[in-house]
């Protein structure tokens, strides 16, 4: 599994997404606002892949150019930046969002296309089905499955 960490604090929460999942990107702005707020310090959120290829077919590739970046130390830039620029992820888009994140660009497309990165991102969506994620954000709070809201206030809530 490939585990990305944000934040630091005895509370955990744990993410299964798709970089292409509307919800998703909602969630990662109030998630991000929150540990940078209230949950300073108090909470961390872990994230693994878990691409919806039925109804996003460029969840793959978005998760393979996360997971490339990681390779390099931006992860967390990468997936700020695939979430901001949510409708522009063809394969020119994230060669250039690489680029601007100053990625070794060579070294980014042979990353996106190891396959022994594809299989931990696979990986990670195993583990996500066996722990009963049926779409996404798949969360959950201190390794309780969580179906509340997920936005600033309720998550807060929630991590307190």
């Amino acid at each position: 599994m490939t585990d990305h960490v944000r934040g630091s604090g005895d509370r955990e929460l744990l993410e299964y997404l798709d970089f292409q999942c509307p919800y998703c990107r909602t969630a990662a702005g109030e998630i991000k606002a929150a540990l940078e707020g209230e949950l300073a310090g108090r909470a961390r959120l872990r994230v693994r892949n878990f691409p919806v290829r039925e109804k996003h077919p460029r969840a793959d590739a978005t998760a393979r150019a996360a997971e490339a970046a990681d390779r390099q130390g931006r992860y967390w830039e990468m997936h700020d930046l695939l979430f901001a620029r949510f409708e522009h992820v063809d394969d020119e888009d994230l060669r250039a969002y690489a680029q601007e994140l100053g990625l070794d660009v060579a070294q980014f497309e042979a990353d996106v296309a190891d396959p022994a990165l594809i299989a931990a991102i696979e990986a990670d969506r195993e583990a996500g089905l066996a722990a009963g994620v049926d779409g996404t954000p798949g969360l959950f709070i201190d390794g309780e499955r969580y179906r509340g809201f997920y936005d600033h206030e309720t998550l807060v809530d929630a991590l307190w």
